[in-house]
């Protein structure tokens, strides 16, 4: 094998676990954000103390979380299930490329999961700030001067080692996206829970 090839799959091996490594610390703050939105509702007094539509904001806060929560870790599971997919399939087929034809249904279902989670999120935080073509793009690029789409760009005669780096990254970007609006989910919630707690 040639040197510059074990090299760069050397580099990629250390990319996918900073990767999982990255995805799993972001979990764990996913976690926490939860646990600090559940423990500022439950503190945040008598509920005569609490208007009921300061009370009913803080529960529609906690479902809105928990539902974030379940819509990350389906896209999240999704990646993951791609992953072993194409490595199973590396393991019967012995390449180490993957072309679209042979896995074209799966990239096909991958891609309209992370349209469906762009679409969540656009439809239910609607003023948020994350630019999600830059942290889960769709978007193709140009190979040979010309536009290629995403399936293709990514997938197609792809090393299947850079393809498993692309989705750990996907999955990761998936869970800081998570925690970003959960992050401010909770900075709502604490600010009226101290308006309440003022009144």
């Amino acid at each position: 094998m040639n040197n510059r090839v074990v090299v760069v799959v050397i580099v990629l091996i250390i990319l996918v676990f900073g990767s999982v490594f990255a995805l799993r610390y972001i979990r764990g703050q996913v976690v926490d954000s939860i646990t600090a939105m559940e423990e500022a509702f439950d503190e945040a007094g008598p509920k005569e103390k609490r208007t009921h539509h300061n009370a009913s904001l803080s529960k529609q806060r906690l479902i809105k979380a928990k539902q974030l929560d379940s819509s990350s870790t389906a896209l999240v599971e999704k990646l993951e299930s791609t992953k072993q997919f194409l490595i199973e399939g590396y393991g019967q087929n012995g390449e180490g490329y993957i072309t679209t034809a042979a896995v074209s249904q799966e990239i096909k279902d991958l891609k309209q999961s992370i349209v469906d989670f762009h679409w969540y999120i656009e439809s239910k935080f609607k003023n948020h700030p994350i630019d999600l073509e830059l942290y889960l793009s769709l978007n193709g690029g140009t190979l040979d001067g010309k536009t290629t789409p995403w399936e293709e760009y990514y997938f197609e005669h792809a090393p299947l080692a850079a393809v498993i780096t692309i989705l750990t990254k996907y999955q990761s970007d998936t869970r800081y996206v998570q925690s970003q609006l959960l992050d401010s989910l909770v900075a709502t919630q604490e600010n009226t829970v101290l308006d309440t707690i003022q009144d």
